[in-house]
């Protein structure tokens, strides 16, 4: 009979409930018509196409450059993509041009400046476009529509057209008559025109509306839009519909009109006009423009047809291609700077209605941040710059030819060193050049007539050159092919040099694994183009198709070794590894095992994870604190007096009225945190240097006037130095303190190699007693596991009634707070004593925090052991986020009602960063913050170079106290029968004594059983075990005597509720769901491939438990109390496990 809640059969992923599929150009072709000409969607397996899929390093011209000359090279991709790119073309068209380019050339494509604009139209410039509405008749060689068809005028007789555009309207300009669009003939007054009407600077919205003429007759519709952002207007006209017009404002409908009684509009002969205009009547209303477009405008589109709002909202955020109902299409997408073309807008329809811009300027382009750009699922791949003399571009091609230019001077192999020089020599004279090859070296150019798209012009060379050129490169391309065939058997995790990705199937098949298709079920925009794959719309780095090759290139890659471990643990964590999953963090992989009974003890699990920390080597940089102090209403050190009322008596021996404790009805005061006992805790990493570093500052401001100079009150410094004559580290580190003008204490550790590069905890403690108080500083080194080193330090001071102490003192404005880092804004007044007020610091840190409480010595050691470790002995007393309510109370100088008094003491967390954010780099003044983690304050980082990374994400490995301490656990199937240890052989269940032979009736107690479980509570309990010290509390909890017969466990439960106010939002168990599903579906049949038949595979699991802090007990009904001990039915119940619960050893 098999147990409960265990499978009959593992899960098999081939078998029924689960479907797969390989998505294949058939499936795509709703997006990306077919054709033999692309390629990029062809089935893993059908050979390669273009030099494209063999992945190189474009860049270095001896990895495709074998015969061909590179210079000539360089230009004719130039060649090709500025006179080639289909710029108005349909989608089908971009995507076969992409796909006809070679591998260099889709290298230099990359290459190109691309550019996403909008126009800013000033009315002080009376700047405007205007266009003939006739095909092909501004550039007509490069429209591909030159008939000189009426284009707008067409659709507009047909009685359905639409106009949409973004407009940006600026809140503080006033807005008189002003005209977006017009198509007008003045003589008869049959037009179509889009005007804004007036709106003053303090208005909010501007009205905007369409309107059309036919003579005397004209329907018309409005639109409120939003000053000081970009929104999105489309207009829609339907002669046959019951509403002719529909204003749609960001996709949804907002506007409509009357039923229309236009029948046809005579204009065609009229141009058009884009922020300027002319009057027009509207029944005995005119309508005069009184000044020119002053706004920003992008995306402007003028359909054939009507659209509905379907097809509104399903474009209104990306670009749109040519195509049959498309008229006129202008993306703004034209480059800032200085060419000759500049006051163009090109039009994307392919219909050849490019416009020119009167009174054009610079400052019309360029005006707004690309992040600021409204169409979010913009690609800029869809806008490379095609105008041959934009600077731009010229340095490309510049930098391209130079680097060309040496490697064909070394280049043995070059086809033209392989021909007799005089036949080159004959070509020159009969030719009339120059140079023996022409110009081929010289920047790529354009022809007499213009600098326009599709006017480029290579540089001129003689015919025979040109002719083995075509050659060579036909040779170039053979040669990379049969490289690539040498390499299928190359796998590296990065995709250069290695297999092509159309093999990777095949090779994935040679070692016997299928691999899986890992988003059968994504959008085809997200697997192609990586689209919308975060939470902010556009477009990834990657596609879906990309992560998974890479993941495959991953997984082959690694496949060797898991092979050679397959069995064991080891192979299904690189299996995971490998698919870039941390096994440690996102499953549990479970191997049981063991003896039956079991003790509490401090058991770790290793952890191998990303650790953040900041580098102040980047230029240089500051961090300071919130300020260190708070209004009190909590009790807790120091403490005196007979009631909690009565003014306390401070750690310096004098009676203070700083230090108050609140209660309902008494109004609290501003209490330095620095008060009493404190404690900075910190991961540091130097490395060899001779300069003094400051690991640690306190400081005080002396006032609150903004930019008052502070003054150093501690400062922990490292010292460099050679090796002693025993051979020990010659670094120590030295603290210093003036509370005061005339104290000072120092205390130094020496022999502590620090500056060796490795991370080090660093903790500073402030122990206040009622005569004396002293500083300690620890000073650890870790390998995950154990402390490998450790130092201690300590000094004290007497109390002083009379003298003033700065960590307390909170007269006059006076504020203290954390500062690392270099500053020169600094008084003497405190530690002005030589060396003492060193600021530098050019090393790493992180996982810092503040305490207004004195750490104990193995909380210090969990808190190296696990740097994201906030334990504490007693979390139901020093644990931070004291307020269910949300009550902000250390900030608020008001009585606090006694249903909010604040559980805990004032000895808590008070400052903390694990320095992980979704906001990780420096802003434009190099200023970061960085949000403190334990809700009472902030750090601020100053210093930085503009816009640059500054968390320094490494591998750290570390180790927690194990969650699952009440789970038998054990990869080590050895058991040690006896030892003569009686203390050893009860720790590790053996007896004690000689055994010289096994009873082989004996039951073998091993527990073959494994499992890899996916548990949104065990990362709920990884973070849960973060604020427990050691594991004496649960000990303390569950084991309490005179808890015997409750029905549950108090200790625990207030424990959980404490910790739950650290949570600020709901946990999404859906999205870590459908994470477990999509890995169990493509890869569960894998890792049941490495496990062996004698193991009891339990499979890949998504479990439902409990949290850590929540536990259930066997309840004992009143009846069961009052009987003895043999009649009670809960003593019948055979127990899961036996055995006492008591703290081991560590």
């Amino acid at each position: 009979m098999s147990e409960l809640f265990s499978p009959s059969v593992v899960r098999d992923l081939y078998g029924s409930g689960y479907a797969f599929k390989n998505i294949t150009r058939d499936q795509l072709t709703g997006s990306l018509p077919e054709s033999d000409t692309i390629w990029r969607d062809d089935p893993y397996g059908t050979g390669l196409k273009s030099s494209q899929q063999v992945p190189l390093d474009w860049s270095k011209f001896e990895n495709h450059t074998f015969f061909n000359n590179a210079e000539s090279k360089v230009n004719v991709a130039f060649e090709r993509i500025i006179n080639g790119y289909p710029f108005d073309g349909s989608q089908k068209e971009v995507n076969e041009f992409i796909d006809s380019l070679g591998g260099f050339e889709k290298y230099v494509f990359d290459c190109f400046p691309k550019y996403k604009g909008d126009l800013r139209f000033s009315k002080s410039s009376s700047q405007f476009i205007s266009f003939q509405d006739k095909s092909g008749y501004l550039f007509p060689d490069i429209s591909r529509n030159v008939l000189g068809e009426r284009v707008i005028a067409s659709a507009s007789d047909s009685g359905d057209f639409a106009c949409e555009f973004y407009l940006f309207p600026s809140s503080s300009t006033a807005y008189d008559n002003q005209t977006i669009f017009q198509k007008l003939d003045t003589s008869n007054n049959h037009g179509i025109s889009l005007f804004i009407s007036q709106s003053l600077v303090g208005s909010t919205t501007i009205p905007v509306v369409m309107g059309i003429t036919s003579g005397s007759i004209f329907t018309s519709a409005s639109v409120d839009v939003p000053k000081g952002e970009y929104s999105h207007l489309a207009f829609s006209y339907d002669v046959d519909a019951d509403s002719a017009i529909s204003i749609y404002l960001n996709s949804v409908l907002a506007a409509t009109s009357s039923i229309s009684e236009i029948s046809k509009l005579h204009f065609a002969k009229t141009p058009c006009f884009i922020a300027s205009g002319s009057a027009q009547t509207f029944d005995n209303t005119v309508f005069s423009p009184m000044e020119t477009l002053d706004v920003n405008l992008d995306e402007f589109r003028f359909w054939k047809n009507a659209r509905n709002q379907s097809q509104i909202k399903e474009f209104y955020r990306k670009n749109v291609f040519q195509q049959e109902d498309l008229a006129l299409y202008y993306r703004f997408n034209e480059p800032t700077g200085s060419f000759a073309s500049k006051a163009i807008a090109l039009d994307h329809s392919g219909n050849g209605l490019h416009g020119s811009i009167t009174n054009f300027a610079t400052t019309m382009r360029g005006t707004k941040e690309q992040s600021q750009i409204p169409l979010t699922l913009e690609r800029s791949q869809n806008s490379p710059v095609l105008f041959p003399d934009y600077p731009s571009l010229l340095t490309l091609n510049a930098t391209l030819l130079t680097s060309a230019s040496l490697y064909d001077s070394n280049n043995p192999n070059g086809i033209t060193k392989l021909v007799p020089s005089h036949y080159f020599l004959e070509g020159q004279a009969e030719d009339g050049l120059e140079d023996e090859f022409g110009e081929q070296g010289d920047l790529y150019g354009h022809h007499d007539d213009g600098a326009f798209p599709g006017n480029g012009r290579l540089p001129p060379s003689q015919v025979l050159s040109s002719f083995l050129f075509i050659w060579a490169s036909f040779f170039d391309e053979i040669k990379i092919y049969l490289d690539s065939f040498s390499r299928l058997h190359n796998l590296d995790h990065s995709a250069r040099n290695s297999i092509p990705s159309q093999f990777l199937v095949s090779l994935g098949k040679r070692y016997g694994l299928d691999l899986p298709n890992s988003f059968t079920s994504a959008k085809i925009e997200s697997y192609s183009l990586g689209e919308n794959l975060t939470s902010v719309q556009g477009y990834g780095t990657l596609s879906l198709k990309d992560v998974q090759e890479l993941l495959w290139r991953r997984l082959l890659a690694e496949l060797p070794n898991i092979q050679k471990s397959k069995g064991t643990v080891h192979s299904v964590k690189s299996l995971m590894l490998s698919l870039g999953i941390n096994p440690d963090t996102n499953f549990r992989i479970r191997e049981f095992g063991g003896p039956k009974t079991k003790k509490l003890t401090n058991r770790r699990s290793l952890v191998n994870s990303y650790y953040n920390s900041v580098d102040f080597s980047k230029g240089t940089p500051f961090m300071s604190s919130s300020y260190l102090g708070a209004y009190r209403h909590e009790s807790g050190s120091p403490f005196g007096g007979p009631t909690p009322e009565k003014i306390l008596i401070d750690h310096m021996g004098a009676e203070s009225s700083t230090i108050k404790v609140s209660t309902p009805g008494t109004p609290p005061t501003y209490t330095m945190l620095t008060s009493a006992s404190w404690a900075w805790e910190g991961n540091y990493i130097l490395k060899n240097s001779a300069k003094k570093q400051s690991l640690f500052r306190i400081e005080s401001s002396g006032s609150a006037t903004p930019g008052t100079a502070p003054s150093i009150i501690v400062n922990l410094t490292a010292v460099s130095g050679s090796k002693t004559t025993s051979d020990k580290p010659g670094t120590k580190l030295v603290l210093a303190f003036s509370g005061s003008e005339n104290s000072k204490l120092a205390i130094t550790g020496s022999n502590i190699d620090i500056y060796d590069g490795n991370p080090w905890y660093v903790n500073i403690n402030h122990d206040a007693g009622k005569y004396r108080s002293e500083f300690i500083v620890r000073a650890l080194r870790t390998n995950g596991t154990d402390v490998l080193e450790s130092h201690y330090f300590s000094g004290s001071y007497p109390n002083s009634k009379d003298t003033e102490n700065r960590l307390v003192d909170v007269s006059s404005g006076k504020r203290n707070f954390v500062t690392i880092g270099s500053s020169s804004n600094y008084t003497g007044e405190l530690l002005n004593h030589s060396g003492d007020n060193t600021v530098d610091f050019t090393g790493q840190v992180g996982a810092m925090r503040f305490w207004s409480k004195a750490l104990e010595l193995n909380e210090s050691r969990e808190h190296a052991l696990n740097p994201f470790s906030v334990g504490v002995n007693n979390p139901l007393v020093n644990y931070n986020f004291i307020t269910p309510e949300s009550i902000d109370i250390s900030k608020s100088s008001a009585t606090i009602t006694s249903g909010s008094i604040p559980l805990g003491a004032w000895e808590r967390l008070r400052l903390s960063t694990d320095l992980y954010q979704e906001v990780s780099s420096s802003n434009s003044d190099g200023r970061l913050e960085v949000i403190d983690t334990s809700k009472n304050g902030h750090f601020s980082f100053s210093g930085f170079s503009n816009d640059i990374q500054v968390f320094e994400p490494t591998i750290k490995l570390y180790s927690r106290l194990d969650p699952n301490y009440d789970i038998t656990t054990n990869v080590n199937k050895v058991r040690i029968r006896s030892v003569q240890s009686i203390e050893l052989a009860e720790e590790i269940g053996a007896e004690s004594g000689y055994i010289y032979d096994l009873d082989p009736r004996a039951p073998i107690t091993d527990d073959r059983r494994f499992s890899v479980e996916a548990s949104i509570v065990q990362a709920l309990n990884e973070d849960m075990v973060n604020i427990l010290a050691d594991n004496q509390y649960i000990n303390d909890a569950m084991g309490a005597p005179e808890q015997m017969f409750a029905v549950n466990y108090p200790a625990l439960d207030r424990l959980a509720d404490k910790y739950f106010n650290r949570l600020t939002d709901k946990v999404n168990t859906t999205e870590y769901y459908k994470f477990f599903k999509w890995f169990d579906n493509n890869y569960g049949s894998l890792i049941e491939r490495l496990i062996p038949r004698t193991t009891e595979f339990l499979g890949i699991n998504f479990v439902i438990e409990s949290h850590m802090f929540e536990r259930h007990r066997l309840e004992y009904k009143q009846a069961d109390v009052h009987i003895d001990l043999k009649s009670r039915l809960a003593a019948r119940i055979e127990p899961l496990y036996e055995g006492k619960i008591k703290m081991g050893s560590t």
